[in-house]
């Protein structure tokens, strides 16, 4: 130690990697397969040529929408991923990240679940959601805005979702879904889910509170 001060040297931490700019849906996902640190939204980012309707994740990395609109879902597929500043806006069918349905009592299919953020991390690092702006639409199915599967490490922070059901249906799940054995922080978001049954999982939020550091 005296000989790092004699030197004039500093025990400083590591400065935080530059962002790397994508301008469009291909340049994101080209860089969501290489090794960057950081990924930024630049300021021109077009979804111009888009052809899939979901991002998938599946390494550590910061996500920084930098206040962009995209009509695209995200699935998150491990821990240490942050997806910030986006305004989302997935309300037609198939703009999200969207599962296969099932046969009704009619022998007819059902549209599947769709997600506008849908994360399965049971890592011991976070995912973290914040600062988004989230408008989706849970049609005819058991869905919510943002998803948390069973055994899921997250913090969901400051978000504003908007969780719209033109159908009108009656049991929908809401907001925020949370699986069981979910664990992290849901603090400072706004809801609005006034035509959902909840704004969020009412079963799987009062069996997690105990493994949850904070949950509004």
């Amino acid at each position: 130690l005296a000989l790092v001060m004699g030197l004039g040297l500093c025990a400083c931490g590591e400065k935080a990697p530059a962002a790397f700019e994508v301008h469009n849906f291909a340049e994101l996902n080209a860089a969501l397969a290489g090794e960057e640190a950081v990924i930024k939204l630049a300021d021109d980012f077009t979804t111009e040529g888009e052809e899939t309707a979901q991002v998938n994740i599946e390494r550590a990395v910061v996500l920084d929408g930098n206040g962009a609109n995209i009509d695209f879902g995200f699935e998150v597929l491990t821990g240490g991923v942050t997806i910030k500043n986006f305004n989302i806006t997935t309300s037609e069918w198939g703009k999200a990240v969207c599962k296969n349905g099932k046969p009704n009592d009619k022998g007819e299919m059902t549209k599947g679940d769709c997600i506008a953020i849908e994360i399965h991390n049971d890592t011991d690092v976070p995912v973290i959601i914040e600062n988004n702006t989230i408008v989706h639409d849970v049609f005819l199915n058991n869905n919510s805005s943002v998803y948390l599967a069973d055994g899921t490490y997250a913090e969901v922070l400051n978000n504003n979702i908007k969780t719209e059901n033109k159908s009108e249906a009656s049991f929908e799940r809401g907001g925020i879904y949370i699986g069981s054995g979910t664990r992290g922080k849901i603090i400072g978001n706004t809801i609005d889910s006034a035509k959902t049954a909840m704004p969020m999982s009412p079963v799987g939020l009062t069996a997690n509170l105990d493994a949850m550091e904070a949950a509004v």
